[in-house]
Order: structure tokens, then C-alpha cells, then sequence
């Protein structure tokens, strides 16, 4: 495995990537700058990034996974890992009616309410 191979003072930057049976690639995550010993992180990065695009591409038909890496050389100055987690947010609005096509109905099937 290449990883394997890298230098404790060497860097990969990787980019996960999935590709459709019509040829379209979409990005699931940022790209991530690790060591050798963030290879763990990083993959629970990965999972995590794709639990949360997976809502949007599950009816997609996908032929491929693709990691898209690159081995820094160790003559390049990287101060520090750059791991970046995917946060959703999901803005919360309290209503009492549900607007669906132009009808807005109620939150509840109890008709007192």
C-alpha cells in the first residue's frame, strides 16, 4: 500500500469522490491534508462525510469510489494537519402547519388541536 510508505514527515492530500454510470464525478468531502498516523481520522472523516451526502446521492447509480491523493514531497512545509469535519446545519423553525404545494396543513392528525 503506498501510505505504508510514507515518511513520519511526509503529508498526503486526499479527496473522496464517487463516479456515476453516465460519467459524472461528484466530491463527497474537502480535501484533506494528514500523516501517516491520521490515516484512522481520516477515515472516520470519510464515513462521516458520507452518511451525510449519501440522503442526497443514494438514488444516483454509481460505478465507482475514488480516493484522489497526492504524497507531498518532505522537503514541503506543512505546519500541521488540516482535517476538516463536515458539519450540517440544519436550521430549525417551529410551525404549526406544514405548507405542502400551497396547502398548509396541520402538524397532527388530532382534530381538537
Amino acid at each position: 500500500m503506498v501510505v505504508s510508505n510514507l515518511l513520519a514527515n511526509q503529508y498526503i492530500l486526499i479527496q473522496f469522490k464517487v463516479q456515476c454510470l453516465n460519467g459524472d464525478h461528484y466530491s463527497i468531502s474537502y480535501v484533506q491534508i494528514a500523516n501517516k498516523d491520521e490515516l484512522n481520522i481520516m477515515s472516520d472523516i470519510f464515513n462521516e462525510f458520507w452518511d451525510l451526502k449519501n440522503e442526497d446521492y443514494h438514488k444516483l447509480e454509481l460505478s465507482k469510489v475514488i480516493f484522489s491523493y497526492k504524497i507531498l514531497s518532505e522537503k514541503v512545509n506543512v505546519n500541521q494537519s488540516k482535517l476538516k469535519r463536515h458539519t450540517k446545519s440544519v436550521k430549525l423553525v417551529k410551525s404549526e402547519k406544514f405548507n405542502y404545494s400551497g396547502y398548509n396543513l396541520p402538524l397532527t392528525m388530532d382534530i381538537t388541536k
